[in-house]
């Protein structure tokens, strides 16, 4: 496939690895980035756009983009963000921390709170993804071990409690 430029390829790599991601279709993308559907076949078709069109829509991918997803294409991101996915890194002692932090006011831990690998993981989703996409990597990564979203909703409010964070939203 040819494509008209640098910029025009890089939208449709862009396309491609969120509707991957999120398990939708290009033409699903195309509609939110831009309110029609076959914005994005008609670039890979060989078609170009205006600069000013290609710029709105790098950015409206760079606003979207999920932290868990590597930016998929060589054009800097346009709000400087890194390219790289990632997660915030809690250290051992951190994790220790809200092992035993008094969270649980009946002092009884959920079912899923002895299974350190999904502690782990939604410790460090906390305030770098939303419910729904760390319910949902939860469920790819650990199956039925991975708690719903209203536990994991409660566990990221006593995390915000713990954290200093109670007026956040």
């Amino acid at each position: 496939m040819t494509f008209a430029s640098r910029q025009t390829t890089a939208l449709v790599s862009l396309a491609a690895a969120l509707a991957r991601h999120e398990g939708v279709s290009v033409e699903a993308i195309s509609g939110r980035a831009m309110g029609k559907g076959r914005f994005f076949a008609k670039l890979e078709a060989g078609s170009d756009c205006r600069t000013a069109t290609a710029e709105r829509v790098l950015d409206w991918f760079d606003a979207v983009w999920p932290s868990d997803l590597d930016w998929a294409c060589a054009m800097p991101r346009p709000s400087g963000r890194p390219a790289a996915a990632y997660l915030v890194d809690y250290d051992a002692e951190v994790i220790a921390e809200v092992t035993n932090a008094p969270i649980w006011p009946n002092g009884r831990r959920p079912a899923w709170w002895h299974d350190v690998p999904v502690r782990t993981f939604l410790t460090q989703a906390h305030r770098q993804m939303s419910l729904l996409r760390a319910e949902k990597i939860g469920a790819e990564k650990f199956g039925d071990r991975c708690p719903k979203k209203s536990a994991i909703h409660l566990y990221w409010q006593r995390l915000d409690r713990v954290f200093g964070h109670e007026g956040a939203a």
